[in-house]
């Protein structure tokens, strides 16, 4: 797909979710190719940490950082 540096302005997210899904997006720039969008397949996204899977995993993770600085927590 080709698109004007005007164009990609307006819709950039779009484009780039096109990229991710893995379709290549020319940047064009007085009818001249000027930059390529291509999806990181595989990359991790940054700082993406993954979820407590239950309210007792959250509490356990919060009555350990309050350990840590010492506060203190109710029983549950």
């Amino acid at each position: 797909m080709r698109v004007t540096i005007t164009q990609a302005k307006r819709q950039l997210h779009k484009l780039m979710r096109q990229a991710e899904a893995g379709e290549e997006v020319i940047l064009t720039s007085d009818g001249r190719d000027a930059a390529r969008l291509v999806g990181t397949a595989g990359t991790p996204k940054r700082n993406q940490k993954p979820r407590p899977q239950s309210k007792e995993a959250i509490r356990a993770k919060v009555r350990k950082s309050a350990e840590r600085i010492k506060i203190k927590t109710r029983a549950p």
